[in-house]
């Protein structure tokens, strides 16, 4: 057997030996794609995206931009959860809210959706379909009475007395003088009145 008979079984064992330690030292993505930084970047499906666009590298993860150093991702200003929330899905960028309760919850109370409540007396408060509480309050007329009294469950004050009150003077509400006169104005401490087909003023009787 010659020299160069001999030396080639020796140089295929060195090449086999040098491929072999260049092949251990390497990942999976190494050997199958090569040193891409620099080129594109790769999300988790392998699709490959060039220097400046916009991707997603996997399904739950933040957008991303691709650059010469690699992927460049920032966290968006992702919307607020509404505390009404049952269940939340965090298998994206952002949490997302799929389910949401079917009630009002207002002054640490739950109420159904479209149930009235009263927060007072002259308070009315009722549960919408958008789950948000709409109150209104009572607008009660002024009382003609000397002492109107509160009654449980009603807003307004009630005149229960047979005594009205004008101009600081007490008149009966029977009188015949309120039935036949209209009140026009008050001098000095006297009540003018007049009646249909009678424009000349006169005082009225209220003793």
């Amino acid at each position: 057997m010659s020299h160069r008979q001999r030396a080639l079984p020796a140089l295929v064992l060195l090449l086999w030996r040098v491929a072999a330690a260049e092949y251990s030292t390497k990942t999976e993505l190494d050997y199958e794609f090569g040193d891409y930084r620099g080129k594109w970047c790769i999300d988790d499906h392998g699709f490959v995206y060039g220097i400046g666009e916009v991707y997603y590298p996997s399904p739950s993860a933040c957008p991303c931009t691709c650059t010469v150093d690699g992927p460049v991702c920032v966290r968006p200003r992702c919307p607020r959860i509404h505390p009404r929330c049952t269940r939340i899905r965090y298998q994206a960028c952002c949490p997302v809210c799929e389910a949401m309760a079917r009630v009002c919850v207002y002054g640490g109370k739950t109420y159904r959706l479209l149930e009235e409540f009263r927060l007072s007396r002259c308070e009315r408060c009722r549960c919408e379909a958008n789950r948000e509480v709409y109150c209104s309050i009572s607008d009660c007329p002024a009382p003609h009475c000397v002492n109107p009294t509160y009654e449980p469950n009603h807003c307004c004050p009630v005149c229960r007395s047979e005594t009205s009150v004008l101009h600081s003077h007490r008149i009966p509400t029977s009188s015949r003088v309120l039935e036949s006169c209209s009140i026009q104005e008050q001098r000095q401490a006297q009540l003018f009145c007049w009646k249909p087909g009678d424009p000349s003023g006169r005082a009225c009787d209220h003793r």
